[in-house]
């Protein structure tokens, strides 16, 4: 009795041991991939005997075999295919993958290298004139872009050695900054640039009634509102 006593417990001792054996190993071998349904494990750990692992790491990425049972063969098989390092240019896969292809921080359309490049520069306060890159291809890059560069008025003011008859300024332009802006018509500040102020300062520039030229085509210029003459800018 004692002896049957002593052969049910090594009998138990023995079923419970191996049910341990095969949840350990089952619980070590690798997921199947994708169609591999078989329990029992198989070669390279997995579960599957028929089963077997599809990338260049295992050197089957050539043999015409779905190896992994996933319905895609060799080259087809996203196992066999070596992930994109970069993103862009535009229009490519890589920009509308979802994926940081480059690992800078910036995916697909948000990536520069998924953008079209600006074809401009400017105008003044753009990014494109800060960007340290000659955008239009014409030779001169941010600020040194005339495209980037604000507009300089020619005022009606009288240079440093040549003031005007009163003021430092020249009359017009004294009353237009005094608020002459402000009276109908008057819309632009005086330049003498237009069609009769343009010639009547040129023809006075440089000789000694330079600064009654100035006078009277900054006169001229603001009471007649004149627009930028065509002939003389």
């Amino acid at each position: 009795m004692k002896n049957r006593s002593t052969a049910a417990k090594l009998l138990i001792v023995l079923l419970v041991s191996l049910v341990a054996m095969f949840t350990v190993h089952a619980a070590l071998a690798k997921d199947n991939p994708p169609g591999c349904k078989n329990t029992v494990p198989g070669p390279n750990g997995y579960k599957n005997p028929n089963c077997s692992p599809e990338g260049p790491e295992f050197g089957n990425c050539n043999d015409g075999i779905d190896n992994d049972n996933d319905g895609l063969t060799d080259g087809a098989d996203p196992d066999c295919q070596t992930p994109p390092t970069q993103e862009g240019p535009p229009g490519d896969a890589t920009c509308s993958d979802g994926i940081d292809n480059d690992q800078d921080g910036a995916t697909d359309g948000a990536d520069s290298d998924c953008q079209t490049p600006p074809t401009t520069e400017g105008p003044p306060g753009d990014p494109t004139c800060t960007d340290g890159i000659d955008n239009d291809q014409d030779g001169a890059t941010d600020g040194a872009d005339s495209g980037c560069q604000t507009a300089t008025v020619n005022h009606c003011t009288a240079a440093a050695d040549d003031p005007g008859l009163l003021t430092t300024n020249t009359l017009g332009q004294e009353i237009w900054d005094g608020g002459g802006d402000a009276l109908s018509p008057l819309t632009e500040d005086p330049e003498h640039n237009g069609v009769i102020s343009g010639p009547l300062n040129d023809a006075l520039d440089d000789t000694p009634l330079e600064v009654v030229g100035d006078e009277a085509s900054c006169a001229a210029d603001l009471l007649l509102d004149e627009t930028v003459s065509p002939i003389d800018p």
